[in-house]
């Protein structure tokens, strides 16, 4: 997982597992996890625009890191 102080984090309703949490980066993309707390793909990114970003595969990002190394990269393209 990054821990970058360019990203904050929102637990999710249930506390401070992963299952609905929201992680915000200073560029506006989001990388929120689904909520499912069995998820094999839990994770998938907001752009500021409301865009929804899955990974290549179809389906949410598997890991984290994942996730929030793409977003980034979205973040340097604009």
């Amino acid at each position: 997982m990054t821990t970058s102080p360019e990203w904050t984090r929102k637990p999710g309703p249930y506390g401070k597992g992963t299952c609905g949490a929201k992680h915000t980066h200073v560029s506006g993309h989001r990388v929120i996890h689904c909520g499912h707390p069995t998820a094999l793909w839990p994770y998938y990114i907001i752009t500021p625009a409301g865009e929804t970003v899955l990974a290549p595969n179809g389906r949410g990002f598997r890991y984290l890191a994942d996730a929030k190394a793409e977003a980034e990269r979205r973040a340097l393209i604009k």
